[in-house]
């Protein structure tokens, strides 16, 4: 296995697609008279673009639109039909209404078939007939239908097989005789150019893809896959000449693969991921693994200029993964947005070999070209010790896994290979600039004889390391159980995975140079941090314990000046389907728990030094069985706490959207609002808008209390987002919107005076316009113009604010964009940086940027990957402010497992006050991160003016770099546009014991280097 990089792909051009997403792949060629190759893309709102091969616009509607389709969704690209007298275009829609289009985008017919055809494989099959070519369609009614290019039928046929979930296909049988094949149900039929059924096949299940013609120097074959995840290899008669079972879900399309001196390879990707290499003979010869759904045909050519094949797949996860022949990954290209269509070759006269286009679905067209490999978060130094570390069999661990050590974080590419006894190949691979990863042992590794290897190597493709093993023939076991009647404790990293069926640590809960020992490091003044331990039985019976901890002191006498909760960490369910060790309730006054008959609990350690002087703090933590029968536990305590302080105010802002007081938390506002303080909250959106009333003689009253009593709950907390675009007035007397306005700009600057009075100035409040515009493509996009105009023009002063997602267009950006001062694009907008989304490009330049997350399911989403790493994310694309919806602003009570997608976002669990989740700890660790990061570089910055130390400065700005670029590589998944890249019940993204300690490590080293730089 020699997999090498060789030639990566670069971006030449981002361009946007007009109004709605495009599903559908574009279409090259020579349209126009100009005579050169130009591009047409066609997006779900049946908007037809029309650009040049360097992206620029030809035609003159939005974003280069030349003609619009009738109301639908269009998810599958044109089809051009050549012939000697003009050119035509054929566009079918998802309700399976046909148009035809001239040469100049004029329509000239439309037909409506009886059915609604697939998503995105519309495309009808073209019959060559001594009368002139004809197109034939198929529908989920089951029919068939012929059209001459005049739009009128031929003839239909309904098949009566069930739905038609694949397109049709053409195949000759006979030199000069067109037949067409038609997937029906789990039937494939053989049709004459008159529709008259040649033969007819059964096969298990509902055929998918449709069928492909495999030509050999000896005969043909058809290829059909099938819902069941078999793939069917016919004769020309349609007899099954052999089977080849997947296992998992089909895609949409097979491709093959010519390969030099060696038979054609059949390849075709699962429906959630995987791409599968069969050969001629219906064996299987490799699986390249990956998580994430695929809809798009496998694209089969020579990327690169070597002479040799690739395979490109674009995925539901914005990565378009490139392939080589025996299934190594050459590349993977980090893009904007769900990618469900094919990438798409074009070239240029003076290029040897072709771009590639790809479209995605938040609104954007990239054209890719072959270049040397590159990180997208930036220049990567050159790898120095790289080493590849095989699981051990030795001891327990988690999941196994290979871990990649990479220390200087250099780009590099690392494929792990299990072969099993039947030569069936599995890949595993990462192109990554990391500077530690691992790569999980697949579950099915875990059974039967396996050949494993690993290697790395740079991006010249120079080897870096190299292992190779076997299955061991003693399996890795459980270590034995504890005594009978004995209570067992040990510490654990807080963000751990917990199953409270496990009753032994694992090895990497095990530190050597610290015996049971919880440590807490590397800890500032003005922080909160947190340890964990877990206390397990082997009784038959429950025990009831009490959990103590004894002062914490250093050696001289002083005592932890902190505070110390203990709390335990309870599972929940989630909507995914699994168990997640994520609420936080204090134990209480008594420290008391429960730990059932052979199982474990963890317990959790909150700590917050305010209030502490630096130093080392040592304590114990008792675990004592109010039973009697079990032996007493005891674990030492140590507390680092550093002479660095992190900033009273954190250098990120934090929005969650709380609306408190609320459903869950209707009292004790004080309590609530200062327990989200201490977390970092700051922004707060308020819907509290006070009610005015115009008399008949046109006199403005408003009533001020209501308003009074939120600002007095949020007095001296942040800023103040007042949800409001048209102020709520009651007119005595009918007016129309002309006549309103001089009484609402007359309450906009009577709310501003009043909110002066109260001590807020402009700064410090902002008006929140509309929420997420671009959401469903922008419909309300006039609401934020109305209200951006009327707020201008009451005082150009006053701050309004908006939180636009990837589905707003460039149109509508440039209408609101002399609208709006705060913008708060979600993070995956602002991740389109990496890709040179001109959207969030124009955004970067405005005065205040934060962001915001509010994706489904989060319990199922890493808490490091995601709620920490969502500050890191901001700190590198160079944002003031962070935000989560939500606090508690939710109808679902989160002790319960929600039923649907939108019943999971809570931070917090409902109780008398909040009780915290692992999720909401995370995000002040993020933000606690960030601050520790400006600390560092105040020091930068005094030592760069000083022009001292100016080793120590170069090192600690390569450690911020290399910490930044870990996280955001680490985090990239958790910020994909959609869950729905990852099938339903399948959608953890969870992670490794080496992602926890990078956090550690980086921090350590932020701690180490910024007292270094500190001392005088």
């Amino acid at each position: 296995m020699t997999p090498a990089l060789c030639r990566s792909m670069d971006i030449q051009w981002t361009r946007m697609a007009g109004q709605t997403p495009l599903e559908a792949s574009p279409l090259v060629g020579k349209f126009t008279s100009s005579g050169k190759d130009e591009i047409l893309a066609l997006n779900q709102g049946g908007q037809l673009l029309l650009w040049t091969s360097d992206g620029k616009a030809i035609g003159s509607g939005q974003d280069g639109l030349v003609a619009q389709m009738p109301e639908g969704k269009w998810t599958t690209a044109p089809t051009l039909l050549r012939n000697t007298s003009d050119n035509r275009f054929v566009l079918t829609s998802v309700k399976g209404l046909v148009v035809c289009l001239d040469r100049d985008f004029h329509p000239l017919w439309q037909y409506q078939l009886p059915g609604e055809t697939p998503w995105g494989r519309a495309m009808p099959a073209v019959l060559k007939t001594a009368t002139g070519p004809l197109m034939v369609f198929s529908d989920s009614s089951g029919t068939s239908t012929c059209l001459s290019l005049d739009g009128k039928a031929a003839w239909t046929n309904a098949l009566a097989a069930g739905p038609c979930k694949a397109p049709p296909q053409i195949i000759s049988l006979k030199p000069g005789e067109d037949s067409v094949l038609l997937p029906a149900g789990s039937n494939l039929f053989c049709c004459d150019t008159t529709g008259k059924v040649r033969w007819q096949v059964a096969l298990d299940k509902d055929i998918v893809t449709r069928p492909e013609i495999l030509s050999l120097p000896d005969r043909q074959l058809i290829l059909c896959g099938t819902a069941s995840g078999s793939l069917f290899a016919l004769d020309l008669n349609g007899k099954i000449i052999w089977e080849c079972a997947t296992g998992e879900t089909f895609s949409n399309a097979i491709a093959t693969v010519p390969r030099r001196n060696a038979e054609l390879l059949i390849v075709f990707s699962g429906l959630w991921g995987n791409l599968h290499a069969v050969d001629i003979h219906g064996r299987h010869l490799w699986t390249h693994l990956f998580r994430a759904k695929t809809r798009a045909t496998p694209l089969v050519l020579d990327v690169d200029g070597d002479t040799r094949t690739e395979i490109v797949v674009p995925t539901f996860h914005q990565h378009v993964l490139i392939f080589n022949e025996a299934g190594e990954l050459k590349d993977d290209i980090r893009l904007s947005g769900v990618m469900p269509s094919a990438l798409v070759p074009i070239t240029d006269s003076n290029s040897t070999h072709p771009d590639l286009l790809v479209t995605t679905t938040t609104l954007l067209s990239y054209r890719l070209r072959s270049d040397t490999p590159k990180s997208p978060y930036g220049t990567s130094p050159a790898p120095l010790d790289v080493t590849i570390h095989p699981p051990s069999t030795d001891d327990l661990h988690e999941h196994p896994a290979v871990l990649i050590k990479n220390p200087n974080g250099a780009l590099i590419n690392v494929h792990l290979s299990l072969t099993d006894t039947k030569g069936w190949t599995r890949l595993i691979a990462e192109l990554t600039s990391q500077s530690a990863f691992e790569i999980p042992l697949p579950a099915f590794a875990s059974s039967g004889a396996w050949s494993f290897r690993a290697n790395a190597m740079d991006a010249n493709g120079k080897l870096l390391a190299d292992k190779s093993w076997r299955t061991p023939t003693n399996k890795q076991s459980q270590a034995a159980s504890s005594p009978a009647f004995a209570l067992r404790a040990w510490p654990t990293p807080p963000f751990a995975s917990f199953a409270d069926t496990r009753l032994s640590p694992f090895a990497d809960e095990i530190n050597p140079t610290a015996t049971n020992t919880i440590s807490i490091e590397n800890i500032y003044l003005a922080e909160a941090d947190q340890g964990a331990f877990i206390v397990a039985s082997t009784r038959d019976e429950p025990t009831r314990a009490r959990v103590t901890l004894t002062r914490l002191a250093r050696n001289d006498g002083t005592a932890f000046g902190g505070q110390v909760v203990v709390r335990e960490v309870l599972s929940t369910g989630s909507v995914n389907g699994e168990r997640v060790p994520d609420a936080l309730p204090a134990l209480g006054e008594a420290n008391l728990i429960t730990i059932p008959a052979n199982r474990s609990v963890k317990i959790w350690m909150s700590v917050d030094t305010h209030g502490a002087l630096p130093g080392s703090y040592t304590g114990q933590v008792s675990v004592v069985s109010l039973n009697g029968d079990a032996k007493n536990i005891g674990l030492p305590l140590n507390l680092e706490v550093l002479n660095l302080r992190l900033p009273k105010e954190f250098p990120l802002t934090l929005c969650t959207w709380d609306y408190v007081p609320n459903r869950w938390f209707p009292t004790r506002s004080k309590e609530v609002l200062d327990d989200m303080s201490k977390h970092g909250v700051n922004v707060f959106p308020r819907t509290i808008i006070p009610p005015g009333r115009v008399d008949a003689a046109g006199k403005l009253t408003i009533d001020w209390p209501v308003l009074d009593a939120e600002l007095d709950r949020l007095n001296h907390r942040g800023k103040i987002l007042f949800h409001l675009n048209h102020p709520p007035i009651e007119f005595a007397v009918k007016k129309t919107d002309e006549e309103k306005r001089p009484s609402e700009l007359e309450y906009i600057r009577k709310l501003r005076d009043h909110l002066r009075e109260r001590g807020r100035g402009y700064e410090d409040y902002a008006f929140y316009l509309l929420d997420e515009p671009g959401l469903d493509n922008g419909p309300n996009i006039a609401i934020l113009v109305d209200a951006g105009k009327l707020f201008r023009e009451a005082d150009p002063r006053l701050l309004t604010y908006t939180d636009p997602v990837a589905g707003l267009s460039w149109k509508d950006y440039e209408r609101i964009e002399p609208l709006v001062d705060i913008w708060t694009p979600n993070m995956r907008l602002v991740s389109g940086l990496l890709s040179g989304d001109p959207r969030i490009a124009r955004i970067m330049k405005q005065k205040t940027v934060w962001s915001y997350e509010c994706i489904s399911q989060v319990k199922s989403l890493s808490p490091l990957r995601y709620n920490r790493a969502n500050a890191w994310r901001a700190k590198f694309f160079g944002l003031g402010g962070i935000g989560f919806w939500t606090h508690s602003t939710t109808e679902v009570d989160h002790w319960y497992a929600g039923k649907g997608i939108n019943d999971e976002y809570a931070l917090v669990y409902p109780g008398e006050l909040p009780v915290p989740s692992v999720r909401w700890e995370a995000v002040r660790d993020g933000l606690e991160d960030i601050a520790a990061m400006s600390v560092l570089e105040a020091q930068i910055k005094r030592h760069r003016q000083a022009g001292t130390k100016s080793e120590l400065v170069k090192k600690a700005e390569e450690t911020l770099g290399l910490a930044l670029r870990d996280v955001m590589e680490l985090s990239d998944d958790a910020f994909t546009e959609s869950r729905d890249f990852l099938r339903a019940g399948d959608r953890v993204l969870a992670h490794t014991w080496t992602d926890m300690e990078l956090f550690a490590t980086h921090r350590a080293e932020i701690a180490k280097l910024t007292l270094a730089l500190s001392a005088e």
